[in-house]
C-alpha cells in the first residue's frame, strides 16, 4: 500500500509537468550516415534517408537526425526551449539555425543518459497553419541533430540510438526532468545503498587482509566490492536520476567495474583455498587484454577510436562469453560438493547465489548478441534483470563479508592459542638450556642465544662430566619454530644420559635417537670434551667449526645427524694454552643478511670472534637476523695445583 501511494506522489509532477510539453515520436524521424552542414536546412529533401526506427550503427561516427513536428504553440511561451535526450556528442539545429551543443565534435564524448534542455528565441518557431504532425517539410518545424557518435567501451552492449525529443516551456521541462529523476532515485534507492554498504565493507575486508597477509582472497574480495560500488552502484544511481556525466568518465567507471569483475575466477578459487586452474587463468588474461584495449581506445580521437572501438564491439560477443565462464567459477570452485568441507560450505552456497545471479544476466546478454530480435528482447528485460543481479550481489557479499568476519575471529582464537603454547614453549627452552649450564674450574663459558622466533631450533648443552671433563654441546636443527624446537628438545634430552660416551660415539648415538623417532630433517652438531689439563677433543656432525684465537680450527665437518643410519664420526685432539678462548657458532651469525641482500660471511665472523658472545651475537642481530643466532665462548685459564 504505501509503495502504490509513494508511486502516485511521484507521478503527479510527471503528470503535472507533462501540460504543455509537445513530444516528438521517432516515427516523425529520418536519419542518414555522413557528415553535410547543409544537411540542417529546412527545405533539404529527404528522399534517401531512412526512418530513424530502422537506425542501425553507421560505418562512420558522423550522421544526421531530422524531426518534424509542429511547433507553432510554443510562440505564445515566454520562455520557449526543446529538451534532448542522445547519448551522442550532437549539434542541434531548429529550422537551419543553430541552437546549442552537447559534447565536444572533435572528440565525440559528450554528457551521457541525461536530458538537456536549449531555450529557443521566439522568432525562430516557424508560424503553421495545419494542425496536423504528420506533415511534410517546410509546413512544420525542422529540427536537426549532428551526430558524433563514439562508440562506449563496453563490449557487451551496442551504442544506444534513442532519442527523446520534447518541447515546451523551460520550467515545464525541467519540472519534468525533475520528476524522472526523482521516480528513478526512488527505484534504485535500496541498490544504491546496498551497493554503498558494499564499498566501504570493502574498506574492511582490506584491514582484515593487512591483519592477515596470507588471505589473498580477502583483497580480491575487497576489489570486487570496490569495483561493484564504484562501477555499478555509482553508474546505475547516477544513469536512475539522469545526472549525465562524461562519456570519458562512464568508460573509466565501467573500466573499473570490469577489474572486480575479471578477478572474479580468483576470487572463487581462493576462498575455497584451491588453486586457480590454467583454463581461468587464459580466459582472466583474455579480459584483461580487453580491459587494456578499451583503455587505450580512450585516448584516441574520434575517427580514429571509432574504427578501433568497433573492432572490440564486434568481438563483444566472445567477450561477453568470456565475463560468462569466469561467472561459472564462482559455481565449479566449489565442485565437487562431497569435496567441500562443512565449515566452508556455507561459503559455496552463498558463491552458487552470486554465480547464479550474474549468469541470469550475462546468459540472456550474450545471446542477445546473436540477433536483432533477441537484442530487442534483452533491452526490455534488462532493467528487471540488472535489478535482480543487483539485488543478488548484493546479500551474496553480505554473506560473505559476514563469512569472512567468523573465520577471521576463528583464526584469531587459534593463533592466540598457539602464541600462547609458543610463548610456553619458549620459557620451558629458556629453562632447559641455562639449567644446564655448567662450568669446569678452570673454564669461562659465556652463551648467547637469539631465537628467530618464539622458539628455535638452535640448541647447546654445557655442563661437567663425572671424571671433570667439561662437555660442551652446540648445534642447529633444519627448520624453524615449534618442530625444529621439538626436535632440539630431544637431542639435549638424549644427550644428557650419555656421560660416558667419547664425541663421536655422542653423535653417533644421537644419530640413531634422531633416525628411531622418525623426526622429520636434519640437525648439525658439534661436540668438544675439555680435560682439567687443555686437551680437547671434538666431534662435528656438519657444524661449523669453532675459532680458536680468531683461526678456524681445521677439523672433519662430517654428516648432520638424522639422515642415513650407522655413521661413524672422527675425533680431532689438540691442547689449549693458557689464556686462549674458542668461540662456537650457529649458521645464523654468518647467514645474517642486511637489506642489500649482502650476507655477514664468514670474514666478519672470524673478526668479531674474539670478541663477548653478547657483542657478536648482537652485531649479527644488527647486520639482518635471518635465522637463530647462538654464540658460545670459551675461555681456558687452568688452576695451578697447591704444592
Amino acid at each position: 500500500m504505501r509503495k502504490r501511494i509513494l508511486l502516485i506522489l511521484l507521478s503527479l509532477p510527471l503528470t503535472a509537468a507533462a501540460q504543455g510539453i509537445v513530444t516528438v515520436p521517432e516515427k516523425d524521424c529520418v536519419w542518414r550516415a555522413g557528415d553535410n552542414p547543409a544537411w540542417a536546412a529546412p527545405s533539404l529533401d529527404e528522399s534517401g534517408w531512412q526512418p530513424f526506427e530502422a537506425w542501425r550503427l553507421p560505418g562512420t561516427p558522423h550522421y544526421w537526425i531530422r524531426c518534424h513536428a509542429e511547433l507553432s504553440s510554443l510562440r505564445m511561451l515566454a520562455h520557449p526551449a526543446l529538451m534532448v535526450y542522445h547519448d551522442t556528442a550532437y549539434q542541434l539545429y531548429l529550422d537551419g539555425a543553430l541552437v546549442g551543443t552537447s559534447g565536444s565534435p572533435q572528440s565525440g564524448f559528450s554528457r551521457v543518459n541525461t536530458y538537456l534542455i536549449f531555450p529557443v528565441k521566439t522568432r525562430q518557431i516557424k508560424v503553421s497553419q495545419i494542425e496536423d504532425s504528420h506533415m511534410p517539410a517546410g509546413q512544420a518545424s525542422t529540427i536537426a541533430i549532428r551526430s558524433f557518435l563514439r562508440i562506449p567501451p563496453i563490449p557487451a552492449s551496442l551504442p544506444d540510438p534513442t532519442l527523446h525529443l520534447l518541447a515546451g516551456d523551460v520550467h515545464s521541462l525541467r519540472e519534468h526532468r525533475d520528476s524522472l529523476a526523482l521516480a528513478g532515485a526512488a527505484n534504485w534507492l535500496a541498490v544504491t545503498i546496498g551497493f554503498g554498504v558494499i564499498g566501504v565493507t570493502g574498506l574492511v575486508l582490506l584491514g582484515l587482509y593487512c591483519f592477515d597477509r596470507t588471505r589473498r582472497d580477502l583483497l580480491i574480495l575487497a576489489f570486487q566490492c570496490w569495483g561493484l560500488s564504484g562501477g555499478r552502484g555509482v553508474v546505475q544511481m547516477l544513469f536512475a536520476v539522469h545526472v549525465g556525466i562524461w562519456g570519458s568518465e562512464y568508460g573509466v567507471l565501467f573500466l573499473v567495474t570490469l577489474i572486480g569483475t575479471h578477478l572474479t575466477a580468483f576470487c572463487a578459487y581462493w576462498l575455497n583455498r584451491r588453486p586457480v586452474p590454467l583454463f581461468y587463468k587464459i580466459v582472466t588474461a583474455l579480459c584483461m587484454f580487453n580491459f587494456l584495449y578499451g583503455l587505450c581506445g580512450l585516448l584516441l580521437p574520434l575517427d580514429a577510436a571509432y574504427g578501433y572501438e568497433l573492432l572490440e564491439l564486434r568481438a563483444g560477443t566472445f567477450f561477453t562469453a568470456c565475463s560468462c565462464i569466469l561467472s561459472s567459477s564462482l559455481i565449479a570452485a566449489f565442485l565437487p560438493w562431497r569435496t567441500v568441507s562443512p565449515s566452508r560450505r556455507p561459503l559455496a552456497i552463498c558463491c552458487f547465489l552470486w554465480g547464479t545471479v550474474d549468469l541470469i544476466f550475462l546468459l540472456p546478454l550474450t545471446a542477445s548478441r546473436l540477433g536483432p530480435n533477441l537484442a530487442v528482447f534483452f533491452q526490455d528485460v534488462q532493467p528487471r534483470l540488472l535489478e535482480v543481479r543487483s539485488i543478488g550481489i548484493i546479500a551474496t557479499i553480505i554473506a560473505l563479508v559476514m563469512l569472512a568476519f567468523r573465520d577471521q575471529q576463528r583464526t584469531a582464537r587459534e593463533r592466540a592459542e598457539l602464541a600462547g603454547e609458543m610463548h610456553a614453549a619458549s620459557e620451558i627452552q629458556q629453562m632447559l638450556a641455562p639449567a644446564r649450564l655448567e662450568t669446569a674450574p678452570g673454564l669461562k663459558i659465556e652463551v648467547a642465544f637469539r631465537p628467530m622466533r618464539e622458539v628455535g631450533g638452535d640448541f647447546y648443552l654445557c655442563r661437567v662430566l663425572p671424571d671433570g671433563r667439561q662437555r660442551v654441546l652446540l648445534g642447529d636443527v633444519s627448520g624453524k619454530g615449534a618442530a625444529a624446537a621439538m626436535a632440539a628438545t630431544l637431542i639435549l634430552g638424549a644427550a644428557s644420559a650419555r656421560n660416558s660416551d667419547s664425541p663421536s660415539n655422542l653423535l653417533a648415538y644421537l644419530n640413531r635417537a634422531l633416525l628411531e623417532n622418525h623426526l622429520t630433517g636434519f640437525a648439525t652438531c658439534l661436540c668438544a670434551d675439555i680435560a682439567p689439563d687443555g686437551i680437547m677433543t671434538l666431534a662435528n656432525a656438519g657444524h661449523l667449526p669453532p675459532y680458536r684465537d680468531g683461526q678456524e680450527l681445521k677439523i672433519d665437518a662430517g654428516l648432520p645427524l638424522g639422515i642415513v643410519h650407522h655413521v661413524e664420526y672422527s675425533e680431532t685432539a689438540l691442547q689449549l694454552a693458557s689464556g686462549e678462548s674458542l668461540t662456537f657458532l650457529s649458521d645464523g651469525v654468518v647467514e645474517a643478511r642486511s637489506r642489500s641482500g649482502e650476507l655477514f660471511g664468514f670474514d666478519r665472523a672470524a673478526e668479531l670472534s674474539s670478541h663477548s658472545a653478547e657483542e657478536i651475537a648482537r652485531a649479527a642481530q644488527a647486520f639482518g637476523q635471518e635465522d637463530d643466532i647462538t654464540v658460545l665462548t670459551l675461555g681456558f685459564a687452568p688452576i695451578a695445583s697447591p704444592a
